[in-house]
């Protein structure tokens, strides 16, 4: 248990009883339903250095991992430029095609409509 706690961060809750442990459960489930849509969750790796956290920002776009978020900044110079690029200059960069450029405008582009 220390195991799970300490290196995977894993959180324990304590309870009585089989039904104790359902009713616990049940209780986290409805958290979950109800706070669904209203915040993304940022659990674990939390980068240190500028380089680490552009590369953090900009894998945040669909489609972009560690490496393809490194050739973007290299390419463009900064995370601002990177979200500035339009979709044509996207597409200079080794791995990102038409389909790629235009999810990626899309999430930066659309107008932010709140749940609430």
């Amino acid at each position: 248990m220390v195991c799970l706690a300490a290196i995977w961060q894993l959180p324990i809750v304590y309870s009585t009883s089989v039904e104790d442990s359902a009713g616990l459960l049940l209780m986290l489930g409805s958290q979950l339903d109800q706070a669904a849509g209203k915040c993304v969750p940022r659990f674990g790796y939390r980068p240190k250095s500028l380089t680490s956290r552009q590369r953090y920002i900009v894998q945040g776009l669909p489609g972009i991992g560690p490496q393809l978020a490194g050739r973007l900044l290299a390419h463009f110079g900064s995370v601002a430029k990177v979200m500035g690029a339009s979709t044509g200059q996207l597409m200079q960069v080794d791995g990102i095609g038409a389909g790629k450029a235009a999810r990626m405008r899309l999430v930066l582009d659309a107008p932010y409509e709140a749940d609430d």
